[in-house]
């Protein structure tokens, strides 16, 4: 069930994604693409699962937030894979509503974009590579977009964005879901691993690496 083709959310297929297109929009005006012939399967995958509930929420970062606008604020995340350098047309993570004064619970709706990179020789299928994408790059919306949409007042992006470990926190999640999954991939990781330490990386804004220590 994990080998399925990635859904086109240009070029919708499986009814169960409901991925919200934005901007759809191209760089240069009447280049929209034509759908791909065929079109991926009806049971095509989506996109992400830990990046729609896990880093994507994470990165909101409503569990510390001060008060908003209304009496609760949370998110609910959808996620498409694309080539993040594709212009036609754009793809970018959007938040699609604010939360207002006097409401009771108050749900943000946003996306991210998910490019999967596979090694160089994947597609020469010799046995020798892994199946699986070995690195995924993500685009998400900022903490300060999450709280300014959530109507908290006095965002201050070098607090929510600049200073702390955001990405050093999303790697721990990732490294951590590792060990809790299957007993293969628990076997592999500490097999390689005797402690892993995740840490920011030097000179970076949003950046981490985890090593072996």
């Amino acid at each position: 069930q994990w080998l399925k083709p990635s859904c086109n959310s240009d070029f919708p297929s499986n009814p169960v994604c409901r991925y919200p297109k934005w901007p759809d929009k191209c760089l240069i005006p009447g280049t929209y693409p034509d759908p791909p012939n065929p079109l991926p399967p009806s049971d095509c995958t989506c996109g992400s699962p830990w990046v729609i509930h896990t880093a994507h929420k994470s990165m909101a970062g409503f569990a510390v937030a001060p008060k908003g606008a209304a009496g609760s604020t949370s998110m609910t995340s959808n996620d498409a894979y694309h080539d993040v350098s594709d212009v036609r047309p754009f793809h970018l993570p959007h938040i699609f509503n604010n939360c207002s004064a006097g409401e009771t619970t108050c749900v943000l709706n946003a996306t991210t974009v998910d490019m999967p990179v596979f090694e160089t020789l994947e597609n020469a299928d010799t046995g020798f590579v892994a199946i699986s994408a070995v690195e995924m790059r993500v685009k998400m919306k900022s903490r300060e977009a999450f709280w300014q949409a959530a109507g908290i007042p006095n965002v201050n992006s070098t607090i929510t964005d600049l200073t702390g470990s955001r990405c050093r926190t999303l790697y721990t999640h990732v490294f951590g879901a590792l060990y809790v999954g299957d007993v293969l991939s628990v076997q592999l990781i500490s097999g390689l691993f005797d402690v892993l330490e995740c840490m920011d990386a030097a000179g970076c804004v949003c950046g981490g690496v985890c090593v072996s220590v």
